[in-house]
C-alpha cells in the first residue's frame, strides 16, 4: 500500500461491520466495465492488484488480551472503488451533430425543430461513446470503524462525495459527514501566520508542527474578490504577511510538516473551504522506530501490511492534529448532519457528477436483481 497523496475526512457513526459482512456488502457494487453506449461506470475492486478476488484488506491484525482474557478487533480496512470515464469532447459532438443537421434539413428542404436537435445530439453523444476512449481513476479509502473516521484518498470534494455515496449505497446507511471544529480553520490558520504563536492541542500523540513556506491568501469575501496571493518556497516574514491580513485576507492554503523524530513525518498542503479542510502533496516519510525495509524480509503480505498500517495510524495523527488545533469538534458536529461545502463549485452546482448517478443508479438496479 503506497502513502496516500490527498486526504478528505468524514467522521460517521458506523454499524457494526465484521470483515465479511463488509465484504458482502460491497460485492453487488463490483465494478464492472462500461457498456458500449454507457459514459460512466464506477463500483468496487480489490486494492492489491495480486488479489483481484479480495474487496477487502484488513489493516492490521486482532490481537488476544491474555490478562482480560478477550480479542480486541482492530476494524480497521482498506477498499477502493475504480471509475471509468469515457471523454467524448463537447467539440466533437457539435461537429457531427451539425454534418447531422445540415445533411437532413438539405435532404428535406426544411429546419429542424429543438426538439429533432435534441434527439439528434443524444444520438450522436451515444454512437461517440461507442468510440471513445476510457480513462480509469482507483480512489482508496481506509475506513476505521472503532474511531468513526473515514479517510478518503481524493484530491477533490467531488470524488471524495462519489465514493461516499458509493459506500452509503453499498452498506444500506451511512451517516458521514466532514468534519466541523471549534475554530473556523481559515481564521486560525490566519492567526498562526499573523501571530506567530503556535496551536495549542492535544500532546497525546507526540505530535509536533510546523508551518512551511508555500502560503495562498484570500479576500475575507471571496464573492466579491476573487484574487489570490501566493508565496512560493519563501521565508515568510512580518513584512510580506501583515499588509494583507491587515486588509482582511485569510489563509486558504498552507504547506506543513508534522510529526516526530523517531515516528514519522508527514508534509503536505492543506486547503481551507468554506469551513472544512482537506489535504493534498501528502508524503510520509517514517522516523527510525517505524523504519520499515521491504527488504527486511521475503514476506510481501506482511510487509504491505506494516506499511499499511504504519499509513493509517499516521493519517489519523494527521487527522487528530489539525482537529485539535482548530480547538476540537463542534458540539454541533454531532447533532447535525454536515453538507458538503458548497462554495467549491463556482456556480454552487452539486458535487455530484450526474454521469455518477446514472451509474449508481444502475449498480442499485442490479443490485436488487441478485436479491430477487
Amino acid at each position: 500500500m503506497k502513502m496516500f497523496k490527498n486526504a478528505i475526512f468524514y467522521t460517521c457513526d458506523f454499524p457494526t461491520i465484521k470483515f465479511d459482512s463488509l465484504r458482502d456488502a460491497l460485492t453487488p457494487n463490483e465494478f464492472k466495465p462500461c457498456k458500449p453506449s454507457q459514459g460512466c461506470s464506477l463500483g468496487w475492486v480489490a486494492p492489491y492488484a495480486d488479489k483481484p478476488l479480495c474487496l477487502v484488506e484488513r489493516i492490521g491484525t486482532d490481537y488476544i488480551d491474555l490478562a482480560a482474557n478477550n480479542t480486541t478487533l482492530t476494524h480497521v480496512y482498506l477498499i477502493c472503488m475504480l471509475t471509468e470515464e469515457k471523454q467524448v469532447p463537447a467539440s466533437a459532438i457539435n461537429k457531427a451533430l451539425d454534418e447531422r443537421i445540415n445533411e437532413i434539413e438539405e435532404k428535406e428542404q426544411r429546419e429542424i425543430t429543438p426538439k429533432e436537435r435534441d434527439e439528434l445530439q443524444y444520438d450522436v453523444r451515444q454512437e461517440l461513446l461507442k468510440k471513445a476512449f476510457s480513462k480509469y481513476c482507483r480512489t482508496y479509502v481506509i475506513l476505521d470503524v472503532l474511531r468513526g473516521v473515514i479517510t478518503v484518498d481524493a484530491s477533490t470534494y467531488e470524488r471524495a462525495e462519489d465514493l461516499i455515496n458509493l459506500l452509503r449505497d453499498s452498506l444500506g446507511t451511512l451517516e458521514a459527514k466532514y468534519p466541523q471544529v471549534a475554530r473556523k480553520p481559515s481564521k486560525e490558520l490566519s492567526s498562526w501566520l499573523f501571530t506567530k504563536v503556535k496551536p495549542v492541542f492535544s500532546s497525546f500523540y507526540d505530535v509536533e508542527g510546523i508551518l512551511t513556506g508555500d502560503v495562498e491568501l484570500i479576500s475575507a469575501d471571496p464573492k466579491e474578490d476573487k484574487s489570490k496571493i501566493r508565496f512560493t518556497n519563501s521565508e515568510l516574514t512580518e513584512e510580506e504577511l501583515d499588509p494583507h491580513f491587515e486588509v482582511g485576507r485569510q489563509v486558504s492554503k498552507l504547506s506543513f510538516v508534522i510529526g516526530n523524530d523517531s515516528t514519522f513525518f508527514i508534509q503536505g498542503l492543506i486547503h481551507i473551504t468554506a469551513d472544512a479542510f482537506r489535504f493534498t502533496k501528502l508524503r510520509l516519510e517514517l522516523g527510525e522506530d517505524n523504519a520499515v525495509n521491504d527488504n527486511d524480509s521475503d514476506d510481501l503480505e506482511l510487509t504491505r501490511e506494516a506499511n499499511a498500517l504504519l499509513t493509517a495510524n499516521a493519517l489519523y495523527k494527521l487527522y487528530i492534529w489539525f482537529v485539535h488545533a482548530f480547538g476540537g469538534l463542534d458540539d454541533a458536529h454531532k447533532q447535525e448532519q454536515q453538507k458538503p461545502p458548497n462554495d467549491i463549485t463556482a456556480d454552487g452546482s452539486s458535487f455530484t457528477n450526474p454521469a455518477y448517478e446514472e451509474a449508481r443508479a444502475s449498480l442499485r438496479a442490479e443490485a436488487q436483481q441478485l436479491n430477487s
